[in-house]
Parts: C-alpha cells; sequence; structure tokens
C-alpha cells in the first residue's frame, strides 16, 4: 500500500487492473472479415507498447536526472551550467580509436516511441476502411451467440447458410483485402526495422545477434551492448558551440537512462523478429488458401455421430460450388461454430443442385408467371399485347400475395382444397381445352393447387431467404 498525500493506493490491485484490461483487448476474438490475430499484435501489443514507452520515457525525462556532466575545469556537478547540458543532451559521444560516434538518438527516445505507435495502428485504421459490413456483422453475430445452447445457436447458423447462399461466389474482394492489410503490415515491421537502425546508428539491425554470448563489461564497457548503449559518454562545447568565447571546453557525463534503454530495445529485437517472422508466415498460408488441399484443411471437421456423409465426401462439392474468398469465409466462420453446426452447413453446401432450380413440369415449356387458376378476371386473348397482358398479371400477383400475408395457417388450410378441387376440374376438361390453357402458359401442380411457375417462383424465394 502506497500513499500519495492524504490518500493511500493500492498498487497491486491497479497494476492488475491495468494489465487485466490489456490482456482483455488482446485476447478478444469478435472481429471482423478483414482484421485478425496477426494485425491484432500490431496496432494492439505493438502499438500499445511503444506508447507505453513513450508515456513511462516522458515521465522519467520531466520528474528525474536524465544526464549529469561535470567539467574537466571544475568537477562540481551543481555548477555545470544548464545551456551547456541542454547541448550534452543533443550532441554527447563516446570514442572509437580517432572517431567520435555521436548518441543523438539519447534525446529523442520518447518521441521515436510515440511515432512508432502512430505508425503501428495503419493496419487497423486500414482494415476498418476496407471491411465489409455485413460480413463483419456476421462474423461478430456468431462469435457473440454461436457459444449459445438452443434455438439461438440454430438462427445464427441458418442466419450464415442463407447469407453465403445467397451471396456465394461475391467474396473474393473480402479475401483480397484481408491479403492486402497483411501485407501492409509486414511492410510497416521492415520499414521499422530499418528506421531504428538509422535512429541507432547502424547498431539495431543485428542487436540481438551480435550481443551474443552476453558478456558483460562494467569496469570498461567494452562489450556489444554497453557501446550502443553508452552510460557514460563525453560532450565537447567548442568554437562552433559560440558558448565558450573561443575556448574548448569537455565534459564528462553519466547517460543515467541508458540502462534502460539498453534492456527495452533488446527485447523489442525479439519481438519485431518475431511479428516480421509471423507475419510473413501468414502472408504465405493466405495465398496458398488458392490450393485445394489448404482449403481442405482449413475447412475440414470432425463427423458428429449422426452424421451421414464422410466429410471428405463434401469437399469437392463445396469447391466446385465456391470460390477462394467463400472458402475465406468459411474459414472465419468455423472458428465461432462447433464442429456439429459446421458440418452441417457443409452438407447444405455441397449440394450438386445448390444454385439451380428444379422444374415441376421439365417437360413442358414454363412462359411468364401465369396464373389463371387464381386470376380468373384477367381474359388470355391473343389479341391482348405481351407486355399489358404481362403488366396484368403482375399487378394481380403482387394483390394476391399480399392478401395472403395477411392470412392466418388456418385460414390456409381451408384455401387450400378449393384450389386442388379447381386444379382437378381443370385438368379433368377435354384435350382441347387443356391445349388452350397450355398456350396460354397455365400448368398446375396437383400437390399444391397452384400454378407451376409460382410454384417455382415460391422454391426459389425460399431457397435463398
Amino acid at each position: 500500500m502506497a500513499s500519495v498525500g492524504t490518500r493511500t493506493v493500492d498498487i497491486r490491485n491497479a497494476i492488475k487492473y491495468v494489465f487485466g484490461a490489456f490482456s482483455n483487448r488482446v485476447n478478444q476474438v469478435c472481429s471482423g472479415t478483414c482484421d485478425g490475430f496477426v494485425l491484432k499484435m500490431h496496432y494492439r501489443v505493438t502499438s500499445l507498447s511503444f506508447f507505453a514507452l513513450f508515456l513511462s520515457t516522458w515521465y522519467l525525462w520531466y520528474h528525474r536526472e536524465v544526464i549529469t556532466c561535470v567539467s574537466q575545469f571544475n568537477a562540481a556537478v551543481n555548477q555545470t551550467r544548464l545551456d551547456y547540458l541542454n547541448i550534452c543532451l543533443s550532441y554527447p559521444y563516446v570514442e572509437e580509436g580517432e572517431n567520435k560516434r555521436f548518441i543523438l538518438y539519447y534525446r529523442w527516445i520518447n518521441f521515436v516511441a510515440l511515432l512508432l505507435a502512430g505508425v503501428y495502428y495503419i493496419p487497423r485504421k486500414v482494415s476498418k476502411q476496407l471491411d465489409n459490413p455485413k460480413t463483419k456483422s456476421l462474423v461478430e453475430t456468431l462469435c457473440q451467440h454461436s457459444p449459445k445452447t438452443g434455438d439461438i445457436e440454430k438462427q445464427v447458423v441458418t442466419t450464415a447458410l442463407r447469407y453465403i447462399v445467397g451471396n456465394a461466389k461475391t467474396h473474393n474482394g473480402i479475401y483480397y483485402k484481408y491479403l492486402f492489410v497483411n501485407l501492409v503490415a509486414l511492410i510497416i515491421d521492415i520499414v521499422v526495422f530499418f528506421f531504428l537502425d538509422f535512429i541507432f546508428i547502424g547498431r539495431f539491425m543485428w542487436l540481438g545477434i551480435d550481443s551474443f554470448p552476453i558478456k558483460r563489461d562494467p569496469e570498461n564497457f567494452s562489450d556489444y551492448i554497453s557501446q550502443t548503449f553508452p552510460p557514460f559518454a563525453k560532450c565537447q562545447i567548442n568554437m562552433a558551440k559560440m558558448l565558450t568565447s573561443g575556448r574548448i571546453e569537455t565534459f564528462g557525463c553519466h547517460l543515467t537512462f541508458m540502462e534502460l534503454y539498453e534492456k527495452i530495445f533488446i527485447a523489442l529485437w525479439f519481438w519485431l523478429v518475431f511479428l516480421v517472422t509471423a507475419t510473413a508466415i501468414y502472408l504465405l498460408f493466405l495465398l496458398t488458401m488458392h490450393f485445394q488441399i489448404v482449403q481442405r484443411y482449413i475447412i475440414r471437421v470432425e463427423k458428429p455421430a449422426r452424421g451421414q456423409h464422410r466429410v471428405g465426401d463434401l469437399m469437392p462439392n463445396v469447391f466446385r460450388n465456391f470460390r477462394v474468398g467463400d472458402i475465406y469465409l468459411l474459414y472465419r466462420i468455423k472458428q465461432h461454430v462447433s464442429h456439429d453446426q459446421f458440418y452441417g452447413i457443409l452438407t447444405n453446401l455441397s449440394k450438386p443442385d445448390l444454385f439451380t432450380i428444379k422444374a415441376v413440369k421439365p417437360s413442358l415449356q414454363q412462359n411468364d408467371v401465369k396464373d389463371s387458376m387464381f386470376n380468373p378476371k384477367i381474359p388470355h386473348n391473343n389479341n391482348i399485347s405481351k407486355t399489358t397482358e404481362k403488366t396484368m398479371l403482375n399487378s394481380s400477383i403482387n394483390e394476391k400475395n399480399s392478401h395472403n400475408r395477411h392470412l392466418d395457417f388456418n385460414q390456409r388450410k381451408q384455401v387450400q382444397p378449393e384450389f386442388i378441387s379447381e386444379a382437378q376440374s381443370l385438368i379433368a376438361k377435354p384435350p382441347h381445352q387443356a391445349e388452350n390453357l397450355a398456350n396460354n402458359g397455365i400448368f398446375i401442380d396437383m400437390e399444391s393447387g397452384k400454378s407451376v411457375n409460382e410454384v417455382s417462383s415460391q422454391n426459389t424465394q425460399h431457397r435463398y431467404s
């Protein structure tokens, strides 16, 4: 328990709260189709880490001593002029033989961290701009409701199935956008590596490798880490600085934050190497989704006990019916549903006639939707123009559909026998009258009592609803 003024602060609970919130944000799995775990490692983990580095160093710079210098003429630390210290913060150097290597980054590390925190948030902005609102809402709905059992799970899975069938072969754009966002993230990783190597004067690119074996030299500071982040440096104020009236004055300085910087940036080097490797491998994985062997692997599920077909037998028809963008969407949906539910989705999507409409009587030629049985007022006169007849028929059918919406189930059951009896009476007519009906495009289905065209239209709506 620490006290601040007259109030007490529980440090342990504060740390637990901060890291708990951070962990929950990182582990959150609900994301759109243009977002993923690799991207979250960029705009959440890495961006927040750089921002935390900025806040910590910014606080220390304003509340702690960042440099102490003594002059060769006067060893009293307190008598060093502030304008001299300001110059030494910007231009400290270490001697390497006859050359000088200036530590130009020491003063600007906190601002570099803030800049990189913003750079690593770019993939998030690009992802939000390119994401498809419908597929994002679909995946987020599955993520939120699929863990629930009962009717809710079945409803969300049914919704997903209807969306996939109704929008089949239209998701290649989502796949390529997601591929592009991951490519942007990889480019950012590589650019940041070169940028930090520039900041650290060519000593960051191989920092982790050149530091091994880690043998520190606390007396002379001759090891690689101490040379990259020297805790002690010199500062010279000469005639170019115009503050000493032509006198050259050399200071010995202790850069007090170097011990912190060396640990932070060594850990950061390993994290960036991991990030570049993971992003590159994931990009290759996304590119291989064009091959059926990879598609078979990413959407394969275990066959449930009540399943009737082997999963391997369902795959060829699924690949035949859908493109790589649809397979990618199925891969994202699979992450949020159970094996049994996803097996049901694959079973429905593997039907060979998924996108074909079965005709009730394929031997008959079906014209435009014409249903004289339900519309006796419409005269089938050959003198009426086709356009006028079609307009009258469509208007009548729309009125009938609007009326049927207000009928309850019992009323429809009572109406149905009348349709069947009227259909039977029509079919029982003499051959020449039946031929006249056929010439006018009227074919009766005995099971429903409706015209063949209307039955086919309703089947089509039910299939894609």
